[in-house]
């Protein structure tokens, strides 16, 4: 997975490309993938993930969210999760190589089964959505998932959401992103 993950281009909405092993060369990268910019799913991970934003820096991991929308649509859904001045790298992979490098689940009955229109019915309810979907806000199908990774590109925490509330689990995240290298000589 991480060579392939390594290689993948992502997109930032002002044009410039970069290779996700670029995120993770001077320091552990927690990689957030979304589902679609006007997913009331990714809207809730998104808030849960905010409230853990201090101690993530404090363990100095960069955060980057990846997204499957046309880089145009960045900004105003980066707007509307008040993530302007969140010190919070927003990117996007239209093509999806990134989301099946990192061996993420895109399904029909993961994005209509049971436990996702439960969810969308408390997420509507608890206020977690867009005013309007745009065709250009990515990737119905696809879930997203969690991937935390070291300076040498080892996976230290993956987390694959298995339909649209099944997020990452924020205090084993955290707790990760606390601990030494597994390959790191002991003291």
């Amino acid at each position: 997975m991480p060579s392939e993950l390594a290689s993948a281009i992502v997109l930032y909405p002002h044009g410039a490309r970069k290779r996700v092993s670029d995120f993770w060369a001077d320091k552990r990268c927690l990689f957030v993938f979304l589902r679609h910019l006007a997913c009331p799913g990714c809207s809730e991970q998104i808030s849960l993930l905010s409230a853990h934003l201090p101690e993530l820096r404090e363990a100095g991991v960069r955060i980057v969210l990846v997204a499957t929308s046309t880089p145009t649509r960045i900004p105003e859904f980066a707007k509307r999760m008040h993530l302007e001045h969140a010190q919070i790298d927003v990117v996007t992979d239209p093509t999806l190589k990134a989301h099946k490098a990192a061996a993420l689940v895109r399904s029909i009955a993961s994005t209509f089964g049971p436990s996702s229109l439960r969810s969308t019915i408390r997420l509507y309810q608890d206020g977690f959505h867009a005013e309007k979907r745009d065709p250009g806000d990515g990737d119905v199908l696809q879930q997203g998932g969690a991937l935390l990774v070291g300076r040498d590109g080892l996976v230290l925490f993956h987390h694959v959401s298995r339909h649209m509330t099944d997020h990452m689990p924020m205090r084993t995240v955290c707790e990760a992103s606390r601990r030494p290298h597994p390959l790191a000589p002991s003291p």
